[in-house]
């Protein structure tokens, strides 16, 4: 699905706890809330990528496209997750984080609104380009914060969240990418 209410509420919220000093001291809601965001962050590539599986059979009716064409539409978005992780990850380490995934969730947003207003398979192609990149952007470097602000048995739980997390999504993006197709349409 192309949400990009639900990237702008990413990009909202990354700013505001970003602007946060966190210190593994923190109390155990803002550790909790800091969690979440993480694990939203490092969840989002795989819900891109499988919510709007779908929706591709009402996506060639739309576009006039046969099936093979629209599947395309996979292979350019994991194509775009690929190259910007070999080099985002150091980048983040020199110019920081927070400015990698704010310019990563801008491009998500670009990609979701090509998306939604694609008239052709092109502009649908670019759309999950820009898209797979800023999320091969954001990903490593949510990673890396954990590691930057914790250590010992506390990373450990984190990363088990965050795992926990990941496992669940590929089972529940497209049952609910499922639901919103059905109720507002593919482009939503």
């Amino acid at each position: 699905m192309y949400n990009s209410g639900f990237t702008l509420l990413h990009a909202l919220f990354m700013m505001n706890i970003l602007r946060q000093k966190i210190r593994c001291s923190d109390s155990k809601a803002t550790v909790l809330w800091f969690c979440f965001i993480v694990a939203a962050l490092v969840t989002l590539g795989r819900m891109l990528s499988d919510m709007y599986v779908p929706s591709l059979p009402e996506i060639g009716r739309d576009l006039l496209a046969r099936s093979s064409e629209v599947k395309i539409t996979v292979s350019c978005y994991l194509f775009g997750i690929i190259l910007p992780q070999l080099f985002f990850g150091s980048l983040s380490d020199s110019i920081g984080r927070k400015k990698i995934i704010l310019f990563g969730l801008s491009l998500v947003l670009l990609g979701s609104s090509c998306c939604y207003f694609a008239k052709s398979l092109l502009l649908l192609y670019l759309g999950r380009l820009l898209q797979g990149f800023g999320i091969g952007a954001i990903t490593p470097c949510a990673r890396s914060i954990l590691i930057d602000l914790y250590s010992g048995k506390s990373l450990v739980r984190l990363f088990s969240f965050i795992a926990l997390v990941s496992s669940i999504t590929p089972a529940v993006s497209p049952i609910i990418g499922a639901m919103v197709a059905n109720h507002f349409g593919w482009r939503s």
